[in-house]
């Protein structure tokens, strides 16, 4: 076999378990049979809950308090190696179409044609001032924009030509739908081109932008979930039951005044969203049969994070329960094995590691990773996978720990969090106050303090964001939200 093409598909916000082939009422026909004859990954967790530390993680295969990228809008150090880089020295034509989120100089494709982009930022990162993002760790920070996301959830119903739809990128009125469309035609033409032009195997970065806010669709889709979908479990909106710092990240999110009928409708606009990226995966995948590159293309699907979408009433990103963290992950193609699903959990530093083993290329130096292909492997070992958050929504960054049993919830100044993943496969019941999982909550913290020192990560952030003052106090610790905007003459 000539050595494969590499397409890289990644949305964004598709919660892990919006899949037909997990069993949900979503329809995603093109995914199902990827998965189908292929290999899928229950149990993905990505590296970070936010969009440009997720992204920088599996592309450089290193986890987020490593790379630096805390936040978006962080740079990337130019001197870290990707799997792009890789390809380039390994002969590859390497190529990258839609979003990114990637800070800074380019992570090395030699091709890019950019759907959405940050704001250039240097390395290494200065800080844009005191209190990045308006205080937003304080206790008690509420987002503004957050309610109109969902006020404004919903169909649009007039299809524009090809040639508007750049201009009708990440709008109020299309979403990023149209943005998706563009980033779609240009991955057929990119794929018919390398079709005519076979001297050297490519690697394709595709960067879908849905199912992302804003939650906007054509009514088509709408409609085909109007009425008929099933509210996620622990719908509660004002949820009692949980744990400290997933209800700051519930009162961060500020929908108190969303009604009933806004949230239901941006859930089956959500349900929409998922089966319009799954139609424009088919049309990449028919486009690759078509032009004879299928039989020796390896696909990958996954995303950069979840989306709560309701489960436990939260919405959006940035907490550790699995609608955030946990990410569709598929690998299908030639010399992949058909219909193997994984349970063991798997995190998206190993992207990395997997791609070199497929192009035979050597890293630059170890990463913590493993190559996804050593399958047998991955379904025995005790491996644990990891994320960690250290942004907006709560003074208390987290990471998180999982095994083939349960998930760690490390919060410090917070009490610990334990799930028992195989019996509590929602997460209602934190078994952290239970003597008898003492054993597994020290297990846990020692693995990860063995991985990183998580109060000094912690702090470094923070001093990065300025929340550490001039005497090198913490001021997350001692001052809550309303103190700020006392302090600044600002009101809520």
């Amino acid at each position: 076999m000539n050595r494969p093409n590499i397409l890289f598909i990644t949305s964004d916000h598709h919660n892990t378990k919006y899949v037909g082939y997990k069993g949900h009422q979503v329809k995603t026909k093109c995914l199902d049979e990827l998965a189908a004859t292929g290999v899928s990954f229950d149990n993905a967790i990505c590296p970070s809950p936010v969009c440009g530390p997720s992204r920088s993680a599996y592309m450089i295969g290193k986890y987020v308090h490593k790379t630096g990228v805390f936040g978006n809008a962080m740079p990337n150090n130019p001197q870290e190696d990707t799997w792009a880089k890789l390809g380039n020295r390994a002969g590859y034509h390497t190529c990258h179409i839609g979003k990114i989120d990637w800070t800074g100089t380019s992570p090395g494709f030699l091709e890019n044609h950019h759907s959405v982009e940050r704001p250039y930022m240097v390395f290494p990162y200065q800080g844009p001032g005191k209190y990045y993002v308006q205080g937003a760790r304080f206790k008690g920070f509420r987002r503004r924009e957050t309610p109109l996301l969902i006020k404004n959830a919903g169909y649009f119903d007039d299809i524009i030509s090809p040639n508007k739809y750049r201009e009708n990128f990440s709008s109020d009125l299309y979403g990023v739908y149209y943005e998706d469309k563009w980033t779609t035609e240009k991955t057929i033409e990119f794929i018919e081109k390398q079709g005519t032009n076979r001297d050297k195997p490519w690697i394709l970065h595709c960067g879908l932008h849905l199912p992302h806010w804003q939650y906007r669709i054509p009514k088509s889709y709408f409609d085909l979930y109007d009425g008929k979908i099933e509210l996620p479990f622990d719908f509660n909106m004002d949820n009692k039951n949980l744990p400290a710092v997933m209800k700051e990240m519930q009162i961060h999110q500020n929908l108190g005044s969303s009604t009933m009928d806004q949230l239901i409708k941006t859930i089956t606009t959500f349900h929409g969203m998922i089966t319009a990226l799954d139609d424009m995966i088919g049309e990449i995948i028919e486009s690759l049969k078509k032009t004879g590159e299928y039989e020796n293309t390896v696909i990958f699907y996954t995303t950069d994070h979840g989306d709560s979408m309701g489960e436990h009433g939260l919405f959006f990103k940035l907490n550790p329960y699995q609608g955030s963290v946990g990410v569709p992950l598929i690998i299908n193609g030639p010399n992949i094995p058909r219909g193997v699903n994984i349970k063991n959990p798997v995190d998206l530093v190993d992207i990395y590691p997997t791609i070199a083993n497929l192009i035979g290329a050597r890293p630059h130096s170890e990463r913590p990773g493993r190559s996804l292909l050593t399958l047998p492997n991955i379904n025995q070992d005790d491996r644990v996978a990891l994320s960690e958050y250290h942004q907006q929504g709560t003074p208390t960054g987290w990471f998180l720990l999982m095994d083939k049993q349960y998930k760690y919830v490390y919060c410090e100044p917070e009490e610990p969090i334990l799930f028992d993943m195989i019996n509590d496969p929602q997460e209602m019941n934190d078994l952290s106050s239970n003597p008898s999982y003492k054993d597994k909550l020290d297990f846990f913290r020692k693995k990860l303090f063995e991985i990183c020192d998580p109060k000094e990560i912690d702090f470094r952030c923070k001093e990065m964001m300025g929340y550490i003052s001039e005497n090198g106090e913490d001021e997350t610790k001692i001052k809550s939200y309303q103190d700020y905007l006392l302090e600044n003459n600002k009101s809520l």
